[in-house]
């Protein structure tokens, strides 16, 4: 049975009592059937759920009660399986699961979670059932909501996803509130934290292509920036997880039947009756509605526009009144409580309930149960609002005094009320002896019409209990006569039911100042205990305090203008009901608009309403209004009335999407976006540029440069300052308020650009020097920030062709902006050997702040004269010396002995050691001595004429001559530890 009306549902009842002239029980039978399931415990409550569902089933899931995280995400798969979910603790298989089991002849068991949710010892008491096991769990909960996401996929097509938050905060209540819905449509549900999803599952759900993927949250709950890489996002939520779960159920209302509807707890620890409730309500189709301790006006409301065969209450955490108030909103003929007792005799009570019941439970005597007495009979009787009990012995008088009754099953299966005696209106024909008095007398003056009669005496007399109507009613009953003996007419008596206790005089208008005898006699209480007369002097000036009667919003076609009508009991006092500090409207926070009440009109012909103008621009929401302070036409001060009314504040809204020009199509580094409003804003408001802020993903804020609005096409151009990387940014709007003064929410604007428009370098150009230390100067195209482009460690300079990264210094970076761009000259540390080396410039900025592209400019260095790098000996062999080169040499002149010579003085004397031959390898030199070295000795090497192998433009170079001191040590331990040498 899909939605439906409930005037179809009112139809078909009323057509088929207009039919039925007989009066069965078949013609009052009740729409709507109210149930509720629950156990002793929670473990209990998800096996009569079970019951509830399933006869029999192969398949089941085990989840743990406790700690049930892991479990939110199972009943797609329970749909899937058709197989319920039972819980257990931790270490123990409770006796009713594991007999469940048994029951329905499960075959394999799915185990929800790791060892930590579900230990092996469970495991293995399932298994020694016979049963199969196929566990589903990962690192946590995240993972976990995949592994079964995974092994739903097995028996479905996965067209749609559900990301749900995982975190704790939100106590799952979301993924609860849609499991039904997106079991019937077989979507799995996957859990996320609020500022990152995990990579697996965003990889997991961009494979499956889904046609939309619904992120059951705000972004307060699950980020934008989350879930932006996931295809096809709709967001579902509501201001708490009771309005949440409203808008699930609206947006997929298509696939439910409403034959049945099941009320769960949303808040811990009731929740986890939810989470076993969510496969019974998939399996029927059904929606599952989370309550907190009342039903609210909401969710009222949304049951108005259904109609359904049951309300079904699962967890013992469900109050009944709400499972019974749900059911009243379908059928509202159902009884919900015990309204009045009659004590007949000493052997039979009648209990009128506020509605019909069904007669089958009601004619069931143990249904009832008053402590101390033996019910032998029930029976239901004058239609069905009524059950008579009868005792077997008679009832005491103590016992009569004090009667309170429990009944069961008969407002509903599995629901318990009472009642005390105390607490209903009781007719007593056994014990009851008191007569009833007079408590108390007030005047009304109200308006009957219009002339000279049109204004009229309301006497409202109070008695000390309820009294019979009849009586009551009787005219005769009842006398006003004037200081003359002079008796007023008594236009008619009003009795009304619902208030058993009072009876309404009806007077012409007479004179307030004069003092008139009433006189009241033969009346009766429902015992039939009869009045003594009543005599007494009373004014008949109006002492009645005047109140609200009548409270009604109008909406008007102009945005944010709303009528409200109040009426009150009787007539008032212009100037005070037109006083607008008498009508007070405040936010949930407190916040109220003085200016809002734009004007009160006063009903000059009634003179008992007002109709207030009301022009909101501020208040969203539920308010709460207080009517106070008001009189009437003699001084009579209201009742104080507070009501709630909700006021939706029609804000401003940017149009989407927001057309925006990126850098490729500007030709420079900024955004131009033209937001179009769907009304005329305030200019000044709209054109204030602290109103914005653009924000890239990496957190680098741009500012706004100029905003400007042309109210005729209601479109701002925002054009920002540089940016300065790619990506994706976010406008953020605020603060802008139309013509009227409502405020925009703040609203994010997505923007994004792959291109961004970087400085260049020029060229390199090495200023020519006979000094080892050079001067590159380096060109850019626009004009640079001098900090980043003086800083030495922006540039890098490397020797290419090299087995080992050969790195000269930056000793000085010097911007100037000497040429169009500027220009920065880089001072190096000594160069070693010539070669071509390759500049890197990295992280230069430009005067708006863009980073230079990395960017590499090669230098050739060729004047850097050769030079002897080290020299060292050869251990154990004292008559040889190595030395390096800063680079190939001239074999020939390497190999020159001439070019070399070695000498050391002692005892004054300067002596010289022969070279007997040089070996040359590359830049090695090879020397082999006439004369082994002695410790403690100062040698000098002296090297020259010696030049290079390789030539620079067009000739070679002359190596730098050498002069080397050095000792050799004592007790060397290597060739490099041979030769020490003198400073």
């Amino acid at each position: 049975m899909k939605r439906c009306f409930k005037i179809l549902s009112s139809f078909i009842i009323g057509l088929s009592i207009i039919m039925s002239s007989i009066p069965t029980f078949a013609a009052v039978d009740i729409g709507t059937d109210v149930k509720k399931i629950y156990g002793k415990d929670r473990y209990a409550t998800a096996v009569e759920v079970s019951k509830e569902g399933w006869k029999n089933t192969d398949v089941a899931i085990v989840a743990n009660g406790l700690g049930f995280a892991d479990a939110l995400c199972s009943t797609p798969l329970s749909k899937a399986i058709d197989g319920p979910i039972l819980l257990t603790s931790q270490e123990n298989l409770p006796t009713g699961t594991k007999d469940e089991l048994r029951r329905l002849g499960a075959k394999r068991v799915y185990i929800i979670g790791g060892t930590g949710a579900v230990s092996t010892k469970v495991e293995k008491e399932i298994k020694g059932m016979g049963i199969k096991i196929s566990r589903l769990g990962g690192a946590n909960r995240y993972d976990t909501s995949l592994e079964v996401a995974k092994e739903l996929s097995k028996f479905v097509n996965i067209n749609n996803i559900m990301v749900i938050s995982g975190e704790e905060s939100t106590q799952g209540a979301d993924a609860l509130s849609v499991a039904p819905l997106a079991a019937l449509n077989n979507m799995p549900m996957l859990l996320t934290s609020k500022k990152e999803m995990q990579s697996n599952i965003k990889s997991w759900i961009n494979r499956q292509y889904p046609d939309n993927t619904y992120v059951i949250a705000s972004n307060k709950t699950i980020d934008d920036k989350t879930v932006i890489d996931l295809p096809r996002i709709e967001r579902i939520y509501g201001k708490d997880r009771y309005d949440t779960n409203l808008k699930v159920l609206d947006k997929f209302n298509f696939y439910l039947e409403y034959d049945n509807v099941y009320v769960a707890q949303g808040t811990p620890p009731g929740t986890v009756d939810a989470l076993t409730t969510g496969p019974l309500a998939a399996k029927k189709s059904s929606p599952l509605l989370l309550v907190s301790n009342k039903i609210l006006s909401s969710q009222k409301s949304y049951l108005k526009g259904i109609t359904a065969n049951e309300v079904v209450g699962v967890g013992g955490m469900v109050e009944n009144n709400i499972l019974l108030d749900s059911a009243q909103i379908f059928d509202n003929r159902i009884a919900t409580k015990v309204k009045s007792m009659t004590i007949l005799n000493r052997r039979n009570i009648i209990l009128e309930f506020n509605g019909i019941v069904k007669e089958s439970p009601a004619n069931i005597k143990e249904n009832y149960e008053i402590l101390g007495t033996n019910i032998i009979k029930s029976e239901c009787i004058d239609g069905y609002d009524k059950v008579q009990l009868t005792f077997k012995s008679d009832l005491t008088d103590s016992k009569i005094s004090t009667l309170e009754c429990k009944i069961s099953n008969v407002v509903g299966k599995n629901i318990t009320i009472g009642f005390d005696r105390k607490d209903i209106p009781v007719k007593d024909m056994v014990t009851d002896k008191v007569k009833p008095k007079i408590s108390n007398i007030s005047v009304l003056d109200f308006a009957d019409g219009t002339g000279a009669n049109g204004v009229k005496k309301k006497i409202t007399i109070k008695f000390s209990e309820d009294v019979n109507e009849e009586d009551s009613k009787d005219i005769k009953n009842y006398k006003i006569t004037d200081k003359n003996g002079d008796e007023l007419r008594i236009v008619k008596i009003e009795f009304d039911k619902a208030v058993p206790s009072e009876v309404n005089i009806i007077t012409p208008s007479v004179n307030d100042t004069s003092n008139y005898k009433l006189d009241v006699k033969g009346i009766r209480d429902l015992s039939n205990n009869i009045m003594d007369p009543y005599s007494k002097t009373i004014s008949l000036k109006d002492t009645t305090k005047p109140k609200v009667i009548h409270f009604e919003i109008t909406n008007t076609s102009a945005s944010n203008i709303v009528f409200i009508d109040i009426t009150f009991s009787k007539q008032m006092d212009e100037k005070s009901a037109t006083t607008v500090s008498n009508y007070i409207i405040k936010d949930s926070t407190g916040k109220t608009d003085s200016k809002m009440i734009k004007d009160i009109e006063f009903n000059q012909l009634t003179k008992d309403s007002v109709r207030l103008t009301i022009e909101n621009v501020v208040l969203d929401g539920t308010c709460n209004m207080t009517i106070k302070g008001i009189k009437d036409t003699v001084g009579n001060i209201m009742e104080q009335y507070d009501t709630k009314l909700v006021l939706n504040l029609n804000r401003p809204n940017i149009l989407q999407p927001v057309p925006y020009d990126t850098p490729d199509k500007l030709g420079e580094n900024k955004f131009i976006i033209r937001a179009e409003f769907d009304r005329t804003m305030s200019d000044k408001d709209v054109q204030n540029i602290r109103n914005y802020s653009l924000v890239s993903d990496n957190n680098v804020q741009v500012a706004i440069e100029s905003v400007k609005y042309d109210p005729i096409t209601r479109i701002a151009t925002i054009t920002t300052q540089t940016l300065t990387e790619v990506g994706n940014y976010t406008l953020l709007v605020r603060g802008v308020k139309d013509s009227t003064g409502v405020e925009l929410l703040p609203t994010k604007v997505p923007l994004q650009t792959n291109i961004i428009y970087r400085p260049g370098v020029i060229g390199a150009e090495l200023q020519q020097s006979e000094t080892r230390s050079k001067e590159i100067l380096v060109g850019f195209d626009t004009k640079m920030d001098a900090r980043t482009a003086n800083d030495k460690n922006n540039y890098i300079l490397t020797k290419m062709n090299t087995e080992t990264p050969e790195v000269v210094r930056i000793k000085s970076a010097r911007y100037s902006t000497a040429t169009i761009g500027g220009r920065v000259i880089l001072t190096t540390e000594d160069f070693s050997s010539n070669g071509i080396y390759k500049l890197t410039i990295k992280n230069v900025k430009d005067a708006t702040g863009v980073s230079i592209n990395e960017s590499d400019a090669m230098v050739t260095i060729d004047n850097i004269k050769p030079q002897v790098v080290e020299v060292s000996g050869v251990f154990d062999k004292y008559d040889r010396l190595n030395i390096k080169f800063s680079e190939a040499m001239s074999r020939i002149d390497v190999e020159t002995n001439s070019n070399y010579s070695l000498k050391y003085t002692i005892d004054g004397e300067e002596k010289t050691i022969g070279i007997k031959s040089v070996v040359s390898n590359g830049n090695i030199a090879s020397l082999i001595l006439d004369e082994e070295l002695k410790s403690g000795i100062i040698y000098q090497l002296n090297i020259d004429g010696i030049y290079s192998e390789k030539a620079y433009n067009g000739a070679t170079l002359q190596m730098e001559d050498c002069k080397f001191k050095f000792q050799r040590k004592v007790d060397p331990v290597n060739d490099k530890d041979v030769i020490i040498q003198i400073k």
